[in-house]
């Protein structure tokens, strides 16, 4: 194609790897400290996933926003592809930010800027160039060498640029949705604390989360209707973001893919639950299955988003990660009896019926929101390899 070149990654950037911290300063500092858990499909960067580092680091491993970082290899369901990218926001909150040592931070010293490599690193064709090229089975390692020899058509920079501006365009749509969703759910929080906080009565039964909801109820059996299954991994959720839903036949499933999901169910990832992979599902298929990594909570005449709310409030999702950071399993995990016995102030039903009127019409725009969202991805998805092979080309 006119103005295009053949292009090895390596000529561009470089492949640096990440600070190699030491564990007794997790949990306290001034420092954000990347791991795996932070890099994410689609997102640009998941900060909730970052853990506080009161530890000293050198100032080569500090990253910048605008940096592009990689992860170094799969970890569970959660990262299906190796080496996605990630770019770091820009609302740091004033903090140092350190990638850690299961990442690779990309040094760009070329014209070609980050934005534009952030794309290509979300390619199909760059997906699949490394997982061709990972190695090991259990978990899959990728190396530099993998990552700096991809080879790709570099379009001139004035094509370069409007290529990632049409890219960015749609997803600062989306980006416009989620701070909207974010707005509304703000709002429905607010009205939770003020009602079931602020102005709870003493004398309100104490229940458990039991004793008002189902607790994985639901499992894939030999009498499961379907062959193909719509798959939602702990990996694919976020803050009640769902990033997709993986499509795959039921045999070749992930091992982990049993739980049976429907509308008004609350998913709520066992593992390392700061990094908040929880959601209140709506508008689901009826083939809609999730990871055994979830607790799947499912009411019995009781208010989903009162209990949604309640279980997401920052200082209860801090209490469970507490509970997890005490397992003795090989990763900070919860047991389902956890959140099943977690005790609460019942609210009056009619307080409980008042509120869900109100905020069942936010979460009706929170859907509506959440479905062009869908579209909107959709279509970024279909334009990325289509923009970046030339086969649809950018008015200059």
């Amino acid at each position: 194609m006119s103005g295009w070149k053949r292009t090895l990654l390596g000529e561009l950037i470089s492949i640096r790897g990440g600070f190699s911290y030491q564990g007794k300063y997790i949990g306290s500092g001034k420092s954000f400290l990347l791991g795996m858990g932070c890099v994410s499909y689609s997102d640009k960067f998941l900060l909730s996933g970052a853990r506080a580092y009161a530890g000293d680091c050198p100032r080569s491993y500090l990253v910048n926003p605008g940096d592009i970082v990689l992860a170094t290899r799969q970890q569970s369901d959660n990262l299906p592809i190796l080496g996605l990218p990630a770019l770091i926001p820009k609302d740091l909150g004033g903090k140092n930010v350190i990638a850690g040592a299961n990442l690779y931070v990309v040094k760009n010293d070329s014209e070609v800027d980050n934005k534009f490599l952030y794309w290509l690193l979300k390619t199909p064709n760059y997906r699949n160039h490394i997982s061709a090229c990972s190695k090991g089975t259990t978990v899959r390692m990728i190396t530099k060498d993998a990552v700096e020899s991809f080879e790709f058509d570099c379009p001139a920079k004035v094509e370069r640029e409007n290529i990632s501006n049409t890219l960015w365009s749609i997803e600062n749509k989306i980006d416009l949705l989620h701070l909207q969703n974010k707005t509304i759910e703000s709002l429905a929080e607010t009205l939770f604390r003020q009602w079931f906080v602020e102005e709870a009565k003493q004398d309100w039964e104490i229940i458990k989360i039991a004793d008002v909801a189902e607790i994985n109820s639901r499992t894939i059996t030999k009498k499961y209707p379907f062959n193909e299954i719509e798959y939602l991994d702990t990996g694919s959720i976020t803050n009640g973001t769902i990033e997709e839903f993986k499509p795959c036949a039921l045999n070749n499933a992930p091992s982990r893919a049993q739980r049976i999901i429907v509308d008004n169910d609350i998913v709520y990832s066992l593992v390392r639950p700061i990094q908040r992979h929880y959601g209140l599902l709506n508008g689901l298929k009826p083939n809609a299955i999730a990871s055994t990594g979830f607790c799947v909570i499912s009411c019995r005449d009781f208010s989903p988003h009162f209990l949604y709310l309640l279980l997401t409030r920052t200082e209860n999702v801090e209490y469970f990660d507490m509970i997890a950071e005490g397992s003795t399993s090989t990763y900070p995990s919860l047991k389902p009896s956890d959140i099943a016995n977690f005790e609460f102030q019942k609210p009056p039903n009619e307080k409980l019926i008042e509120f869900t009127k109100l905020v069942s019409v936010s979460w009706e725009k929170i859907n509506s929101n959440r479905a062009q969202i869908q579209t909107l991805t959709q279509l970024r998805d279909d334009l990325l390899p289509k923009l970046m092979s030339g086969e649809v080309r950018v008015e200059i």
